[in-house]
């Protein structure tokens, strides 16, 4: 007898992705885990008053809370701050501006993370996306206290880290739509995490074979002094074919990891838990039925009254305010 298994089409497409992934040799998803994320099923946030400046507010980049405090950060691609909000509920309240480098120029800032007490927000230490025009103020990772919302430290040793890594320095300082060898796109960060004393940079250019990148190294390193040059790690991820990395978020267990078109591919965007002592890699969900110039941006992982799954708060490029979203997806097994 032969037994006939019937799926949704979109949980059957995610059932033959992970099948196609694991047959690369990555960890692959379960099936029984996999969920959409989307409109019909996640709770939508308020915000109480406009973030600063009309495009910046439609371009947030990454976001970062220190949840005991409900003190969070929020970074844009466009303007040289990034703002101070509050959470009580699922209201946020935008507060004070943080200036990231001096002068009136943009860095670019493409991510934050917190850990110890600090924010961190990084450039995305690469060209422009379509004209290839050099971007020197995007070399910058800034460590800021987040009780007072003053900048500490700043760093540019990831710029030769980069240039210096066997897997990303033939794209380094290449624009991202195209550039690089093969066209794969040029190498370019937005996703920041630390994790267990580490930071963790994610790339989402370039994406080769299949593969994307992240890089890491020790967090005291990165802000220690003098010329020493930084000893980092590259690592790469299968996401699939033409996508890159958009976000990335700490749990305990690992990185949550927000996947996403390099470009303006018609890619999907995917959550994922990567572990890097392991290497296990797991997908745990899936961002649907977005607007067509809507990008899942940024990925934040909340307090969860259920051990079994993450409580997640999304906010999108394109959309007001990032127009956050909350949903949840099951934790890996």
């Amino acid at each position: 007898m032969r037994t006939r298994f019937k799926f949704a089409p979109i949980k059957y497409a995610l059932i033959v992705y992970a099948l196609l992934i694991s047959g690369l040799g990555v960890a692959g998803p379960s099936p029984a885990i996999a969920q959409m994320c989307g409109p019909d099923t996640w709770k939508a946030w308020t915000v109480t008053q406009n973030f600063r400046g009309d495009r910046a507010r439609e371009e947030i980049s990454g976001v970062a809370c220190d949840l005991a405090a409900s003190r969070c950060i929020a970074v844009n691609d466009h303007r040289p701050f990034a703002q101070l909000f509050s959470i009580s509920g699922r209201t946020i309240t935008p507060g004070d501006s943080v200036d990231l480098i001096p002068g009136d120029v943009e860095p670019d800032a493409e991510a934050a993370a917190f850990a110890d007490g600090r924010f961190y927000v990084a450039g995305s230490h690469g060209n422009s996306r379509r004209t290839n025009e050099a971007n020197e103020p995007s070399y910058v990772v800034a460590r800021i206290n987040a009780q007072t919302g003053t900048v500490e430290a700043r760093s540019d040793k990831w710029r030769n880290a980069i240039s210096s890594s066997a897997e990303l320095g033939p794209y380094a300082a290449k624009k991202l739509d195209g550039g690089g060898p093969g066209g794969a796109g040029g190498a370019n960060i937005e996703g920041l995490a630390v994790w267990k004393g580490r930071m963790y940079l994610g790339f989402r250019g370039p994406s080769i074979g299949g593969k994307a990148f992240v890089m890491s190294a020790a967090l005291d390193d990165v802000f220690s002094g003098g010329t020493a040059s930084l000893t980092a790690t590259t690592h790469s991820l299968r996401l699939g074919d033409r996508t890159g990395i958009r976000d990335l978020a700490a749990v305990e267990t690992g990185l949550l990891v927000l996947s996403g078109p390099v470009n303006d591919e018609a890619v999907t965007p995917l959550i994922w838990h990567w572990n890097p002592e392991s290497g296990a890699l797991d997908l745990l969900g899936q961002v649907s039925d977005l607007p067509e110039d809507v990008k899942a941006e940024t990925i934040l992982a909340l307090p969860s009254s259920d051990a079994s799954r993450y409580r997640l708060l999304l906010f999108f490029e394109g959309e007001k305010n990032g127009k956050p979203a909350e949903c949840s997806v099951p934790k890996p097994n």
